[in-house]
């Protein structure tokens, strides 16, 4: 049953290919004495009176963006603000301030 897929398969594909080869085919046509005229130049675009980016911005001076500048005490600036957006959060809990235990030794 495979052979004869596998033999059906080439002899359609052998079918297809000479089918390809003999099919007349026609190429451009070519028109030998044409007049040639030159085609139009596109229009130019005018200038723009001004110049279309008015001021530089420098985005390379990320300073005050990895340094903001600090806030005032008298703005508020006591600590960090903490700013709760659509939900209301209770605040971390401090941390214990008596001393550090040890760490124990590893298990040989």
């Amino acid at each position: 049953m495979v052979r004869w897929a596998i033999g059906g398969t080439a002899l359609l594909a052998g079918l297809a290919a000479l089918t390809w080869i003999g099919t007349k085919r026609t190429g451009p046509e070519i028109v030998v004495n044409a007049p040639v005229t030159p085609e139009p130049a596109p229009p130019v675009p005018p200038r723009p009176a001004e110049p279309a980016l008015v001021r530089v911005v420098d985005v390379t001076d990320i300073d005050p963006l990895l340094d903001p500048p600090s806030i005032p005490a008298a703005a508020g600036g006591a600590g960090p603000v903490l700013t709760a957006v659509g939900y209301e959060e209770p605040a971390a809990p401090a941390p214990p301030a008596g001393p550090v235990p040890p760490i124990p030794s590893a298990v040989d």
